[in-house]
């Protein structure tokens, strides 16, 4: 199977995802926790509005570089660990950054209109959920076609309009997921002691005669101070060892959807593997032939 013309079914995107990942676990995981250490120094430097913006920042640039991954195993590579971290050292990273930013600001920008009156808080809602997913695909379309900025949004929404379900459906997965890990592990980590605190400053807020909004900003500081360890630590955990996987699921999901839409030119992708990557060990290897798009899949 290559996995840059492979016509996947939306069950064999996950089956596939898993295979890489289990094969090639250790350096997808070294790879990510190499790109998560900068936001873990800035938090252990008391910096966390910084640390949280750049985590998820890191999150967005690893899959692209997943995606990267993903063409030099095509060609016969191991996963290229070094190669993927030389390239993020050049301009391709800021690139791959920028495109994270403008994804931010699209979301929190939307985020900070939902407090307008009703229709348009709904529309707002609405356009929210689907700019999550109809531009999680700018990272890989960056990395492989060389499109920057708003236009690699552009061409990400054009990829997944195609397969609108197919790709509601693996993001949402990837959320419903990254959720249950997440409460799993602040469940490990936070002690019965501060669940008691935690309680204890809702009832007190809930019994008050009259609620303000300081009695409210109290009460958001006082728990965050409660559970922010137990949850950087989750959030940490479940970046490392679950981000691997999610990047690669959506690297071969924007993959699929390129190669129905149009085909891959695979000397492309080799002459973009060997510049980045090098030639594999056993010298020149020739690419699987093209599978043939099957568009009518769902």
């Amino acid at each position: 199977m290559n996995p840059l013309t492979h016509s996947h079914s939306f069950f064999s995107l996950f089956v596939s995802s898993f295979q890489l990942y289990r094969k090639h676990f250790l350096p997808m995981v070294l790879l990510t926790g190499v790109l998560l250490i900068p936001s873990m120094l800035l938090g252990i430097g008391g910096l966390i509005g910084a640390e949280i913006l750049l985590f998820f920042l890191m999150w967005q640039v690893l899959d692209g570089a997943m995606a990267l991954g993903v063409i030099g195993l095509a060609f016969g590579l191991t996963f290229p660990i070094v190669g993927i971290l030389n390239t993020l050292r050049s301009r391709v990273f800021w690139g791959a950054m920028h495109i994270a930013v403008l994804r931010c600001l699209l979301f929190f920008g939307m985020i900070g209109m939902m407090g307008t009156p009703f229709p348009i808080n709904v529309m707002m809602v609405a356009l929210w959920l689907f700019s999550l997913f109809a531009f999680s695909l700018a990272q890989p379309v960056y990395m492989v076609e060389q499109i920057r900025g708003m236009p690699a949004l552009a061409r990400s929404f054009k990829l997944v309009r195609t397969k609108l379900a197919r790709v509601f459906g693996v993001f949402m997965i990837i959320i419903i997921m990254l959720e249950l890990f997440l409460q799993s592990l602040m469940n490990t980590f936070i002690s019965e002691d501060d669940v008691e605190r935690l309680e204890r400053l809702q009832s007190g807020l809930v019994t008050k005669s009259q609620v303000d909004y300081t009695d409210i900003i109290g009460l958001f500081s006082q728990s965050l101070e409660i559970v922010i360890d137990p949850y950087r630590w989750s959030l940490y955990l479940v970046g490392i060892f679950f981000f691997p996987f999610a990047a690669i699921l959506l690297g071969l999901l924007y993959f699929d959807l390129a190669h129905r839409e149009s085909g891959f030119q695979l000397e492309r992708m080799e002459q973009l593997s060997r510049r980045l990557f090098g030639a594999p060990p056993q010298g020149p290897q020739a690419a699987e032939p093209p599978e043939r798009p099957e568009g009518k899949e769902q």
